[in-house]
């Protein structure tokens, strides 16, 4: 009998499907990377517009702390009122824009109210929404708002991905350093 040399079919159908198989997860694993690697772009993104917002309230704290303290608590009125806080519920304001371009507290947007009060807009990749919340501590009704000391800073820039909703918060709470 002769030799044959060659490969049968059956044998070249196990082959090209074993090939196939390592094609697909291949193919599977570059996916999964590249969403890992953008999802983790728009996280760095939402941590710079975050931490923004931020050094810009921080800048605004420093320049007058009672106007800022009425934004805490919603109060409208002239600068350096000490107005009674009347609710101490918690205020929330939308920063949409970057840079953060307001010279002066009372350049601030007004706040917002509802559930989702902050849409997408114009934070390159239009994809974001940037809140601000902010919270007198140790808040009393009647009680002069710039006997307060300390104010809760809740920062919040979100985006959906993939129908999943994430974010990038920053908490933290301002004090006034002198009175």
């Amino acid at each position: 009998m002769k030799s044959k040399s060659g490969f049968s079919l059956i044998e070249l159908l196990i082959f090209v499907s074993v090939i196939a198989v390592f094609f697909v997860v291949g193919a599977a694993v570059s996916i999964a990377s590249l969403r890992s690697m953008i999802l983790n772009e728009h996280k760095i993104l939402a941590t710079h517009y975050s931490e923004e917002l931020l050094e810009w309230l921080n800048t605004q704290k420093e320049i007058d702390w009672n106007l800022f303290a009425e934004k805490a608590a919603a109060i409208s009125g002239a600068s350096n009122t000490c107005a009674n806080v009347s609710s101490c519920s918690a205020v929330t304001y939308c920063f949409n824009t970057s840079p953060i371009n307001i010279t002066s507290l009372s350049g601030w947007p007004a706040p917002e109210a509802g559930l989702n009060p902050c849409p997408q807009t114009s934070l390159n990749p239009g994809i974001y929404s940037r809140e601000l919340t902010l919270s007198v501590v140790n808040c009393s009704p009647g009680v002069s708002i710039c006997q307060s000391s300390q104010i809760n800073v809740t920062i919040n820039t979100g985006w959906t991905e993939i129908g999943t909703a994430y974010s990038a918060p920053i908490n933290t709470v301002f004090s006034v350093w002198e009175q």
